[in-house]
């Protein structure tokens, strides 16, 4: 029984090392009109939280993306390259996204297990959608 509760804790503690603890999340001002916003989140799940992404923005790195946890950049306008690595041995998950100045956007990073295998995704979310699933995230730090 000792045991039990001890491996139950162990990975209750593990886990939570894993999440992020930084301040709830809080829309950014946009402090430069001419500059974008890009929210990085990850959504609670229960697969995949132990990966922890990092992510790069025209190949400057911008943070590490921890379990229900968000960044936020501001960029110039243009076309920008967004990469998230792993040391998992995960293959880099790239996507190009066109910013404007003044405009909001939100790029999830998920995981996705069928038992069997596993995926991860990167993919921008329209607002409305990610606002609701980025409300209990926080701060990645």
């Amino acid at each position: 029984m000792k045991k039990l509760l001890f491996t139950v804790l162990g990975s209750a503690m593990i886990l939570t090392g894993c999440a992020a603890n930084g301040p709830a999340f809080a829309l950014m001002e946009h402090s430069d009109p001419n500059e974008a916003v890009i929210y990085f989140y990850r959504p609670d799940m229960f697969f995949g939280d132990a990966a922890m992404p990092t992510i790069c923005i025209d190949e400057v790195k911008q943070g590490v993306l921890k379990h229900k946890g968000y960044l936020v950049c501001s960029v110039q306008p243009g076309r920008r390259m967004i990469e998230s690595t792993t040391a998992l041995g995960m293959r880099p998950l790239t996507m190009y996204l066109d910013a404007a100045g003044g405009n909001e956007y939100f790029v999830r990073w998920w995981f996705v297990s069928n038992g069997m295998s596993y995926s991860y995704h990167l993919g921008l979310i329209p607002r409305e959608h990610a606002l609701r699933e980025i409300q209990l995230a926080r701060k990645s730090e």
